[in-house]
């Protein structure tokens, strides 16, 4: 659901405050899975005309998706925890939700605001739970708090060696504050970073940590940077629901080297197209989520060049296997004058199936006509 402008832009804030406090006002510490079912009976109940409800359950559907995502992100923090001692009772990535209700979204959209939720568990929830403060610390590299000696001294390290050191992110910043010379973890002349760093750095690249990625980044050598860059994209291409790391990422290794990138990101992108123009129902709706998801998150300039590739090959087998919805969405990711380009080309094989594409025809010369026309104006 996006935010288009006009009434449908009021009717979209309207719609996303009503969903929002609808989701504070029963999420409290339960489940996810208790609030996918209750929240439409709620909604049921409100007796709403039947448009306005259709769109109220697909907003839920959108937050509920954005708070499970937030909370598969946090619980890799904890990954490897052992078992719940008696006295504990439950795993503690279970605590997560009970900081729902610190979630900040972000103003007119569907998105939680990471570092700002972050911010306000360790301020709200925190005080007393050294262990968790220094966890969240961590995973968004709030150094002010991390070298903070009087909030986490040597016996508070000394306990978190123990029980946190076996995961990458904890012991990277463990050994830091162990070395206090991060020269020796930082060593500029080698082809890759320290093994430490690495692992550090390709869990914050996974799992969407974009403020420890951003640290590592300003840290680590500028071939260090394509090495470890190049190597963690094709894999996060399709599997990262961090839209901050996909989009910082594709901006800075575009710069360090275009060429590769869009050449690993063709081969992915082009096999998640193919099975959506080819497959099943449920394969085309899964692969079409991931390239909407891809294209509105990379930078432009790799989008354009992208869809660029082998003569516009994307849009032109959408337009091949009758798919008018992507071959539209395809349209609007791509620039004026590349549409002039992939115009030339369609003319060349329309004749031989005209009525079958004339839907698909007209929303590209729709296009082509939109641009002329502002060029006119301008």
């Amino acid at each position: 659901m996006r935010n288009r402008g006009g009434l449908n832009s009021l009717q979209y804030i309207s719609i996303r405050s009503i969903t929002l406090r609808l989701f504070q006002a029963q999420v409290r510490w339960r489940r996810l899975t208790d609030l996918k079912r209750s929240l439409p009976e709620n909604v049921d109940e409100i007796g709403l005309p039947f448009h306005l409800r259709k769109k109220v359950l697909a907003a839920i559907e959108e937050i509920l998706a954005e708070v499970e995502r937030w909370t598969e992100k946090h619980v890799q923090l904890f990954d490897g925890d052992a078992k719940p001692t008696m006295k504990e009772r439950a795993p503690r990535f279970e605590h997560l939700r009970t900081y729902y209700y610190c979630l900040t979204w972000r103003t007119a959209k569907y998105e939680i605001n990471d570092l700002a939720t972050a911010q306000q568990i360790i301020k709200r929830e925190l005080n007393n739970w050294p262990q968790m403060k220094f966890q969240f610390a961590c995973a968004y590299a709030i150094q002010k708090l991390i070298r903070d000696d009087f909030i986490f001294d040597k016996h508070y390290r000394a306990t978190f060696k123990k029980r946190l050191g076996h995961h990458p992110v904890f012991d990277f910043w463990l050994t830091l504050l162990e070395a206090r010379n991060e020269e020796q973890l930082f060593i500029m002349e080698d082809q890759a970073p320290n093994q430490k760093v690495m692992l550090c750095f390709r869990f914050a690249v996974t799992h969407g940590f974009v403020e420890l990625t951003k640290y590592f980044w300003n840290k680590i050598s500028p071939a260090q940077r394509e090495y470890v860059g190049i190597s963690q994209w094709r894999a996060l291409c399709f599997h990262t629901r961090s839209r901050e790391t996909l989009r910082f990422l594709s901006i800075e290794l575009y710069r360090i080297n275009p060429v590769y990138l869009v050449r690993y990101t063709w081969t992915v992108f082009y096999d998640a197209l193919y099975k959506c123009l080819t497959g099943t129902e449920s394969e085309k709706i899964i692969e079409d989520r991931k390239i909407r998801f891809l294209l509105e998150n990379i930078s432009r300039s790799l989008r354009f060049k992208l869809l660029k590739s082998e003569n516009y090959k994307a849009i032109i087998d959408a337009y091949y296997y009758k798919n008018d919805q992507m071959f539209a969405y395809l349209l609007e990711n791509i620039s004026d004058t590349q549409v002039r380009t992939v115009r030339e080309r369609v003319d060349r094989i329309i004749d031989r199936r005209r009525s079958i594409e004339a839907p698909m025809h007209r929303a590209l010369m729709r296009r082509q006509f939109t641009i002329d026309e502002a060029a006119l104006r301008g």
